[in-house]
C-alpha cells in the first residue's frame, strides 16, 4: 500500500517562456483522463510532487495547486474519514504552530468530500493551505491548494473555486505520449488561441524516432530564413516525456551543446517545452489542444 503523500511548504518554480507566450486557462484534463480542474489562465505546470496527477501554480500571485490520487482498491477498509485525517496529520508533521479549521464536509463533482484550512510555518514563511479529500468509487483524491499566508485574503476566492472545479473521470487512459501527442495545438496565449491562426500541427512518425511540426504560419530562423515545419528526432521517451533535439541545431548551452528540447505531457489537453539544460520541472508555458 502507497499513500501518496503532500509535501508541505512547497513553493513552486518559476515558469520559463523560452518557447512560447502568456497563458489562457480552461479545463485540464490529468495525462491518463482520471481527474479535471478548471484552472485560471495564471496558472502554468510546476514541477511539486513526482506523484501528482495535476501539478500548477501562479508564481506572481504565490498560489498553488496539485492533484494526488490514491487507488481505493490498495486500501483496504479506508474510508473517506480515515484518508483525509492520514493525509492532514501528514500534512501537520511538515508544518510548525498550525492552526487548524474543520473539517467542512462539502460536495464536489458530484462526490463527498472533506475540507481543512491549515496554516502553519514552513521553514521562514508562513503557508496557508486548502486540504481537500474527495470519495469516488475509485479513488480517494487529495486537491490540495495552498498560498503564503500574508496572501491568503487575496487568494483564498481563487483557490476554493480550483478546488470547487475538481471532477473525476472514469476509466482511466494509458499515458502514451505518442497517442497524445499527435494533433493541433496552440500557444495558450490568446481566449480563442486555435481561431487566431497560430497553429501547430505535431506529427510523429509511424517508427516513433522522428517528428514534425507543421507551422500554420512561417517562422523566422536566427539567420534570417523561414520555415513552415520543423523537424525533429526523439530519441528517448516516459510516459510523460518525448526527449527530441533538431538535427543541425545551431543554438547551444553554456556548455556548448547543441540545445536538446523535452516535450511534455502535462494534461490530457496540454502539454509544455522544457529544454534540457533548463532546471528540472522548469517549462515553456502551455500549448493546448485544438479541436479536430
Amino acid at each position: 500500500m502507497r499513500v501518496r503523500s503532500v509535501v508541505a511548504g512547497v513553493l513552486g518554480m518559476a515558469v520559463l517562456c523560452g518557447h512560447g507566450a502568456a497563458a489562457a486557462q480552461e479545463r485540464i484534463f490529468s495525462p491518463d483522463s482520471s481527474v479535471s480542474i478548471a484552472l485560471p489562465r495564471s496558472f502554468q505546470p510546476l514541477a511539486l510532487n513526482d506523484n501528482a496527477s495535476l501539478q500548477f501554480g501562479d508564481s506572481a500571485s504565490d498560489a498553488y495547486v496539485m492533484v494526488l490520487r490514491d487507488d481505493r482498491t490498495k486500501l483496504g477498509d479506508w474510508n473517506l474519514t480515515r484518508h483525509s485525517m492520514i493525509m492532514v496529520a501528514q500534512l501537520l508533521t511538515s508544518v510548525g504552530l498550525p492552526d487548524v479549521n474543520g473539517p467542512l464536509t462539502l460536495e464536489i463533482g458530484g462526490n463527498p468530500a472533506r475540507q481543512y484550512e491549515i496554516t502553519g510555518d514552513a521553514g521562514d514563511m508562513r503557508i496557508s493551505y486548502l486540504h481537500t479529500t474527495v470519495e469516488s468509487p475509485d479513488a480517494y483524491t487529495q486537491v490540495v491548494a495552498w498560498t503564503t499566508a500574508p496572501r491568503w485574503a487575496e487568494n483564498a476566492g481563487t483557490l476554493r473555486s480550483i478546488v470547487s472545479s475538481f471532477q473525476t473521470h472514469s476509466p482511466a487512459a494509458s499515458i502514451d505520449p505518442f497517442e497524445i501527442v499527435p494533433g493541433t495545438w496552440a500557444w495558450d496565449s490568446e481566449e480563442q488561441p486555435c481561431s487566431s491562426g497560430r497553429t501547430q500541427r505535431f506529427v510523429i512518425d509511424e517508427d516513433g524516432r522522428t517528428m514534425q511540426i507543421h507551422h500554420s504560419e512561417p517562422i523566422e530562423d536566427e539567420d534570417g530564413t523561414t520555415r513552415t515545419v520543423t523537424d525533429y528526432v526523439i530519441e528517448g521517451w516516459t510516459p510523460l516525456m518525448l526527449k527530441t533535439f533538431i538535427p543541425n541545431e545551431t543554438r547551444l548551452t553554456q556548455a556548448g551543446d547543441p540545445v536538446k528540447w523535452d516535450l511534455v505531457v502535462v494534461g490530457r489537453n496540454r502539454i509544455a517545452w522544457h529544454r534540457a539544460d533548463w532546471p528540472a520541472g522548469a517549462l515553456t508555458r502551455m500549448l493546448r489542444r485544438c479541436a479536430g
